[in-house]
């Protein structure tokens, strides 16, 4: 079965994972017929959580052991069922299927067709396997270390010239993103030259729009792995409202301190118009990132680590000066 099911699904989804020796009964069964099916085949199931209720092998509800061990012998199973049931494709993608079982407090999550036939279950102790791996590649990605395969094994187990050959790559890529960076302030060093105040808060306008991009993106990445029905109009609806009151509030604060503190009203200026500005362009690259990652066929969570620091830093601060040069004369 495992080659099998190799050849049938792609890796890192339900297909792939799910196990097909579990319980089953029909409809028309009582407690009892399915309490003495459990007792004399228990040692063939390679999982006893549920016992899944079928008709024609099509899934028509389920119910725990422990709800069958409660009931009397004679009462029937279609009456005592949980028909609401929560169910994964095979070709849903495993974080969605651990989302659902984290979500559902389920100790396994039945995998059916598109017709709702029944092809078996991802169990408790796979889902916790694929909560582990995938919280793993996530802190691999954000940090710029992509691997193949179990991302533990890669850091763990790797000899030093592994760790160099993938670490290593990222870290050149910060140094070119850095260059470019000291190229553009370079650029617009009379600005400088005029009013020094505007080189203190370079760390302010790079730390906005990271703190916002990596808000973002972590959140539309989430919601492209978890939501099956993900509605990309309805979500930057939303996004938009929240740019806009994120961007309006903080601009204003950061506006007004500059006046304030340092008596300094055109750079608050500069600085307000330059944080809304930074705000709506790293909440515009947070989540165009990950939706061109998705569309070419890779992992959107690629897009959360340096490459996507490096290029919200350079946008941030061309828009700083850029602004800063046309009100500061």
């Amino acid at each position: 079965m495992p080659d099998q099911k190799q050849n049938l699904y792609p890796p890192e989804t339900a297909g792939r994972l799910m196990i097909t020796n579990v319980p089953t009964a029909s409809i028309k069964d009582t407690i009892g017929k399915v309490e003495k099916m459990l007792r004399e085949d228990t040692a063939r199931w390679d999982t006893v959580n549920y016992v899944y209720i079928l008709t024609q092998n099509k899934l028509q509800g389920v119910i725990s052991i422990k709800e069958i061990l409660q009931a009397t012998p004679t009462q029937k199973i279609a009456d005592l069922m949980t028909t609401d049931v929560v169910t994964a494709r095979a070709h849903t993608d495993q974080e969605r299927v651990v989302y659902l079982a984290l979500k559902h407090n389920l100790k396994a999550v039945p995998i059916v067709d598109k017709n709702d036939h029944f092809l078996g279950t991802v169990p408790s102790d796979i889902i916790l396997e694929i909560l582990n791996k995938e919280t793993a590649e996530d802190i691999l990605h954000s940090a710029g270390i992509q691997g193949r395969h179990d991302p533990i094994r890669t850091l763990y187990k790797a000899s030093a010239f592994t760790h160099l050959r993938k670490r290593l790559p990222w870290l050149i890529l910060g140094i070119i993103g850095g260059l470019g960076a000291a190229v553009l302030i370079d650029s617009f060093e009379q600005s400088l030259q005029r009013d020094l105040l505007l080189a203190a808060f370079i760390p302010t306008i790079a730390y906005i729009a990271d703190s916002v991009g990596s808000q973002a993106q972590t959140l539309f990445i989430r919601a492209l792995v978890m939501e099956e029905k993900f509605n990309l109009w309805h979500y930057l609806k939303r996004e938009s409202m929240v740019m806009l009151g994120l961007a309006s509030i903080v601009a204003t604060i950061v506006g007004a301190a500059v006046t304030i503190f340092w008596q300094a009203p055109i750079i608050g200026v500069v600085l307000a118009i330059s944080v809304f500005s930074t705000i709506s362009i790293a909440i515009t690259v947070g989540i165009g990132m990950p939706y061109f990652f998705t569309k070419i066929k890779m992992d959107p969570a690629i897009a959360s680590g340096p490459l996507a620091t490096i290029i919200r830093d350079l946008i941030s601060i061309l828009i700083y000066f850029s602004i800063a040069k046309a009100l500061i004369v």
